[in-house]
């Protein structure tokens, strides 16, 4: 009986909706609201983009509540080796922290989110993977 280990890494790349290599997509999630988009009334619908699309964003027809999409196939190499110092990971929002106090007063109905949903908030990922010398921002 003969066993062979080979390791290998799997490269990081952008996925599409269908968990296909692409050079690049984009993401909008939209607030809660009711009504068309699905999953928009709870705050996990998003539009999609990629360099194959034909046309302008559109509704995904899958929630981010779910791994089956874009992002969740983008980073399914990042949450496989989270742990691993050959793969470097930032993670960045330009929205400021809420600290305890705001926390509070927030739940307690006393501060309102008027300020944070007024305007749009980026966020963003870089992974980068030492081994495959692949990644993605």
């Amino acid at each position: 009986l003969v066993l062979v280990f080979i390791h290998t890494t799997s490269a990081i790349s952008c996925q599409n909706q269908y968990n296909f290599d692409v050079p690049w997509f984009a993401a909008y999630k939209f607030p809660e609201m009711a009504g068309e988009p699905s999953d928009s009334d709870d705050g996990y619908g998003f539009y999609y983009l990629d360099s194959t699309s034909k046309s302008s964003f559109k509704p995904s027809p899958v929630s981010l509540k779910q791994p089956h999409n874009a992002i969740g196939y983008t980073l399914a190499p990042y949450y496989d080796r989270m742990d691993d110092g050959d793969v470097l990971h930032v993670f960045y929002n330009d929205e400021p922290a809420v600290n305890g106090t705001e926390l509070k007063l927030h739940m307690a109905g006393i501060v309102s989110e008027a300020a944070s949903v007024e305007k749009g908030h980026r966020k963003g990922i870089l992974l980068f993977d030492k081994d495959s010398g692949s990644g993605i921002w």
